[in-house]
Order: structure tokens, then C-alpha cells, then sequence
């Protein structure tokens, strides 16, 4: 899947580019590091999917070997530890980091 990433907020935090391989810790240490939110017109959010639809949520499920719906798509699959993994670390970049 694709991430686009603003090289210029990398360079000013003294970030290095992201590696091919590339962890979810890695991605929210990166997040953590680039965000600043203070509740002010000037907040740097981190990291967004919204705006984007499924395809934002589906490069997830794509990067945990998983999906909501069976391989058939004709059911759900929903209960997949991998799904609720997935969903629990989208929630977690929302809620609680």
C-alpha cells in the first residue's frame, strides 16, 4: 500500500524516511514525534484515514493479512483476531494516542 508523508515536517522533527520495513510501532513512534495537538488553530495532527473511505482502513486490514468480509466476500469476518487487531489499533491512533 501507499503512505505519503510530508518530507519537509520529516526534515524540520529530524525524522529519518520511513524504511520498507516499516512497523505499526514505528508508525505511531513516527506519529507521536511528528503530532502537535494542543486544542489550537495551529495543531499538527499526526496521521489520518478519514477522508479517504474504506481504502483508508482497508490498507490495514491489507498490511495484517486480513479483511472484514470472507474471501468469497458473502460473509462477514468480523470475529478474525487479525480484523480486531487491526481495528483496534485504528481506534487507539484515534482515541487514545
Amino acid at each position: 500500500m501507499v503512505m505519503y508523508y510530508n518530507t519537509a515536517i520529516f526534515e524540520e522533527e529530524g525524522i529519518d524516511p520511513p524504511s520498507t520495513d516499516w512497523t505499526w510501532d514505528d508508525f505511531l513512534e513516527t506519529c507521536l514525534a511528528v503530532a502537535n495537538v494542543t486544542g489550537g488553530a495551529d495543531d499538527r495532527f499526526a496521521y489520518s484515514f478519514w477522508g479517504s473511505g474504506v481504502f483508508g482502513m482497508a490498507a490495514w486490514y491489507f498490511n495484517s493479512d486480513a479483511s472484514p468480509l470472507s474471501d468469497d466476500w458473502m460473509d462477514s469476518n468480523l470475529l478474525d483476531p487479525k480484523v480486531a487487531e487491526t481495528v483496534q489499533f485504528m481506534a487507539d491512533l484515534i482515541l487514545e494516542h
